[in-house]
């Protein structure tokens, strides 16, 4: 790498410590409510999870379409649920 290319990525790298964002009352809250939501998170998960085995199996007793349609419900809860979000939706 050139004595030119060190330069600039010095000087960029200066240049973005220079810029000094302003901490907000909502970045405080957000931090701070964080662990209760991964908490409520993953009690939702395993509680969906614990529903999900025995329902499906009742939605594979389900007469024709019925069984397709509550296998996708299921499936849509599990993701509602068990998404891999690591922060309350904004």
């Amino acid at each position: 790498m050139g004595k030119g290319s060190l330069a600039a990525l010095a000087v960029l790298g200066l240049a973005a410590c220079a810029d000094n964002p302003t901490q907000t009352g909502a970045d405080a809250a957000s931090a701070i409510a964080a662990p209760f939501y991964v908490a409520g998170k993953v009690s939702a998960c395993i509680a969906t999870v614990a529903a999900a085995g025995p329902l499906g199996g009742l939605a594979r007793l389900a007469p024709g379409d019925d069984a397709r349609y509550f296998q996708g419900e299921i499936a849509h809860g599990l993701l509602a649920n068990c998404e891999p979000t690591y922060g309350p939706a904004h």
